[in-house]
């Protein structure tokens, strides 16, 4: 199978949305039992990239830190 804007493309993308949006090794490794498919990281790598669960999932927290405020300031604005 060809690589990238091909048939390969969306079966890959297949494969990542069937396997609960595992990664691309996980993938990869699925595909390669079946397929060989050329550019098949590159491909996985911008599947996984572009797909809005899996950069839900990847986020990461950041902390709100509020900054302290003055009990004559609270007192001013009432």
């Amino acid at each position: 199978m060809f690589g990238p804007n091909s048939i390969a493309q969306l079966y890959l993308l297949h494969l990542h949305k069937l396997h609960m949006h595992e990664g691309v090794e996980y993938t990869r490794s699925i595909i390669q039992e079946r397929f060989w498919v050329c550019k098949v990281r590159l491909t996985l790598r911008s599947i996984v990239r572009s797909c809005v669960y899996c950069r839900m999932r990847r986020a990461k927290i950041v902390p709100i830190f509020l900054h302290r405020v003055s009990v004559v300031t609270i007192i001013r604005f009432r």
